[in-house]
């Protein structure tokens, strides 16, 4: 009976010592598995670099005249395009400015597009990292869990959890999803020399990149995209003031 026993014991440890060791195996994996490749963890941190430098700008409403004003669906902006060629596409409209040998002098934009953080838990499919196929993780409450309100503040949680280390007790949903918002993270936001947070009057941020400064509201929802390529035509002075004339109708969405 004492034998019999003794064996049921020992057959229950060995059992437990094996779930553990696949567990505990199965986690190692998923360490190694979701993380990047040295060279991509680089350029990540160089990405993120650029969000890191800040400045910002406050911004005072001011009317500006009617006929002075463009209009893209429920936005009116300053005309800041007079003599430009226009091209209307479905999700945007264009307007570049060309010499008399077809160069380019001056290009903008308008656009309406969702913000950077509600990306995080609807977008689906498979990324690809190197060899490796990353499924997207359902994230649908993550702003809420990390008490995120905004892209300034993704911005920062992004630079702030940058280099967190996961070990073997580290939740799997943790693991998974940490990666999953690096990745996307990595592929979605574009490369900047720094970022001007906007005050006051509007919410959201200037994305500035050598010779484009693509501004950026955020408004009921939804993040209105203005680019500005060519700075040497579109002067601080001229953006500045673009942006305290913007006129956003909200009773419009």
């Amino acid at each position: 009976m004492k034998k019999k026993k003794l064996v049921i014991t020992i057959a229950v440890i060995i059992g437990i010592l094996a779930i553990v060791g696949i567990y505990f195996g199965y986690k190692s994996f998923l360490l190694s598995f979701h993380q990047f490749p040295d060279d991509s963890k680089q350029e990540y941190q160089n990405l993120l670099s650029g969000y890191e430098k800040r400045d910002t700008l406050e911004v005072k409403h001011s009317e500006a005249l009617s006929e002075g004003m463009l209009t893209y669906k429920n936005v009116q902006f300053q005309n800041v395009v007079e003599g430009f060629e226009k091209t209307e596409e479905d999700d945007y409209v264009s307007y570049k400015l060309l010499d008399s040998n077809g160069n380019y002098q001056a290009y903008f934009t308008v656009s309406i597009t969702e913000p950077f953080l509600d990306h995080v838990g609807k977008d689906d499919g498979t990324f690809v990292m190197g060899k490796d196929e990353i499924d997207a993780v359902e994230s649908d409450d993550f702003a809420k869990r990390k008490g995120l309100k905004n892209d300034v503040d993704f911005f920062d949680y992004l630079i702030e959890h940058q280099n967190d280390k996961h070990d073997l007790f580290t939740s799997v949903k943790t693991i998974k999803e940490d990666h999953y918002v690096q990745l996307l993270s990595y592929i979605m936001l574009p490369s900047v020399d720094s970022v001007t947070v906007l005050k006051g009057d509007l919410e959201g941020y200037i994305l500035n990149n050598g010779d484009m400064k693509e501004v950026n509201i955020l408004e009921g929802g939804k993040r209105y995209v203005f680019s500005f390529i060519r700075l040497d035509y579109f002067t601080d002075d001229v953006i500045r003031e673009f942006i305290n004339t913007l006129v956003i109708d909200k009773s419009i969405q």
